[in-house]
């Protein structure tokens, strides 16, 4: 016999989120200690655009279940996409302590330390991240931190990986170039300018550099 809970959850998973919200906050009247029911009920307000209101819930239930690994990753995305680089980095803390090796999680844990300005700590999740053999686009990630920190030749390491492992991005590929022509190697950074493809921005950006490199090549 299903519960009022399952018909909470059934609606909300036919996309009835006015009926899914109802029932939720209906069961939550009672003083439910239910973490998933505020876990639910926070996953509903995120997915109406109440990113505040599902904070609250989600923190509820992280507290009612602490080592919930769904309830931790909503909770991280959130405070991500709103802005709480220091609330989301306490909560990737909570989350590597039971999942260390989770290199999306490593690398958002970079992004967020990079927010805030904390480069160093940032390069070394990036680079954690890419050690647990996470995706290729993790590695533009890394290069993009070390350009920050001015080192040129780590930066163009972990550009060239990101496009040797699959991630030829044009936004990777501008930002390599520009290391490269940084770093003074201008026939490199010419032959990565050109290279782009598509009519992109990055792409646009890419040719203008290019049209500048040529005089140096020329004069090479």
């Amino acid at each position: 016999m299903r519960t009022a809970k399952d018909e909470a959850i059934a609606a909300h998973r036919r996309g009835d989120l006015v009926e899914a919200e109802r029932l939720y906050r209906a069961l939550l009247h009672t003083g439910s200690s239910d973490a998933e029911l505020h876990y639910c009920l926070g996953l509903l307000c995120f997915q109406a655009g109440r990113a505040p209101e599902s904070l609250q819930w989600l923190q509820r239930a992280v507290a009612l279940a602490p080592d919930s690994i769904p309830t931790l990753q909503l909770l991280i995305r959130v405070q991500a996409e709103t802005g709480n680089a220091e609330g989301a980095l306490f909560s990737l803390e909570r989350y590597l302590a039971l999942r260390p090796d989770d290199a999306a999680m490593l690398n958002v844990k970079g992004q967020q330390l990079a927010r805030l300005g904390r480069l160093h700590e940032a390069e070394r999740a990036f680079y954690q991240a890419t050690e647990r053999g996470g995706d290729a686009a993790l590695y533009h990630d890394l290069g993009l931190c070390r350009q920050w920190l001015g080192d040129l030749p780590g930066a163009i390491n972990a550009y060239e990986q990101a496009i040797r492992r699959g991630h030829d991005h044009p936004r990777t590929r501008l930002s390599l170039a520009q290391c490269l022509r940084a770093a003074g190697r201008i026939r490199e950074y010419y032959q990565v300018a050109t290279g782009a493809t598509g009519n992109s921005l990055n792409d646009i950006e890419l040719a203008i550099e290019a049209q500048a490199a040529r005089r140096y090549v020329c004069d090479w």
